[in-house]
């Protein structure tokens, strides 16, 4: 008698143990789906920030661009439009390379879902690391293809408006200009290699947490 009240008493423990624990991986799970999903919400606003940023400057550098011949003291009035081949080159090049931005940036934060998808939180968890992984590597690539492009369109718009041949870049401002163009891409790519790291290492611990509970 005595034995089977020390097995209904060990069984009734052990039962409420388990709910326990149940209990606990499940507040544990929705705290880090939570987190996940604040993480995620972070990343798809700092899409958007890049596009409103990089819109705002264009929309500065265009405009700025009309004064520059007045600030620099040439004759003439003191906003001038984009009316000579020239100039209007120039923008259409400003224009089209802004505009290849924000649609890069653009699919990025529609494609971005902040809530969390999925009952396997550790398969969802992996699947969002991946995913950031891999949109480091399209911004790699996209900075590259944007440095040569760049460098092409302005070797042609020179080549088109006389001012030499698509080859004649050994010369010091031409030069200068690539080379700032380039330490430009490589301290940005930089910081977003930073930004994802930290995204990366974040969704890491979550996963790391939940496998020790």
């Amino acid at each position: 008698m005595e034995l089977d009240n020390l097995k209904k008493g060990w069984q009734k423990r052990t039962t409420e143990q388990s709910k326990t624990n149940i209990k606990n991986m499940e507040q544990l799970e929705i705290m880090l789906k939570q987190k996940t999903s604040g993480l995620l919400n972070n990343v798809k606003k700092n899409y958007g920030s890049l596009i409103s940023q990089v819109l705002v400057a264009i929309m500065f550098t265009l405009v700025l661009s009309g004064f520059a011949p007045w600030l620099m003291g040439q004759e003439g009035p003191v906003y001038r439009w984009p009316t000579t081949l020239d100039r209007a080159l120039s923008m259409l090049v400003i224009a089209g390379l802004t505009w290849t931005f924000i649609l890069f940036y653009w699919t990025k934060y529609a494609a971005m879902e902040p809530a969390f998808i999925g009952a396997d939180i550790k398969q969802a968890l992996r699947k969002n690391i991946e995913r950031l992984r891999n949109s480091l590597i399209h911004e790699g690539l996209y900075v590259t293809a944007l440095f040569f492009g760049w460098v092409t369109i302005a070797r042609f718009h020179s080549q088109v408006a006389g001012y030499g041949e698509f080859w004649d870049i050994l010369h010091k401002d031409i030069l200068l200009a690539i080379g700032s163009l380039a330490i430009l891409l490589i301290v940005y790519m930089v910081v977003r290699y930073r930004q994802y790291r930290k995204y990366i290492h974040e969704l890491r611990s979550y996963l790391e947490e939940y496998d020790k509970a």
